[in-house]
């Protein structure tokens, strides 16, 4: 198999699943598991919620949703200073496109082929 071919089957198959499904175990584990001290330095207004989307040594990346819907920021809690620094960056809109590619991929790739293997369809004899 070429490289080009490999590179394609490896970035559709294998990353773009573990990516999509990442992001969501990452959100669902920011519901769950909270830290408190970030959502201080992050401050959540009602109607807010802080989505963890990335995880570093020293910062843990957050969408603040709707506030990063209609700014397009992503909010950095960086713990290397004491109270923790808060950066906002660009990038919640190239992000986002990422994991809808990554979701369509998986569901593609991994899902569309079982799903037309386990329904019958209604044209079918």
């Amino acid at each position: 198999m070429p490289s080009s071919h490999f590179v394609w089957w490896l970035s559709t198959r294998v990353l773009a699943p573990f990516f999509a499904l990442a992001m969501l175990a990452m959100g669902a584990y920011s519901a769950l598991h909270p830290n408190k001290s970030d959502l201080v330095a992050l401050h959540i207004h009602p109607g807010e919620f802080a989505v963890l989307i990335g995880v570093s040594a020293v910062s843990r990346a957050y969408f603040i949703v709707p506030r990063s819907i209609s700014t397009g920021t992503i909010s950095s809690v960086e713990r290397t200073e004491s109270p923790p620094y808060v950066a906002e960056t660009g990038g919640f809109g190239l992000i986002a496109v990422i994991w809808l590619i990554c979701l369509f991929d998986t569901w593609y790739y991994w899902l569309r082929p079982y799903w037309n293997l386990t329904f019958v369809r209604a044209d079918a004899p």
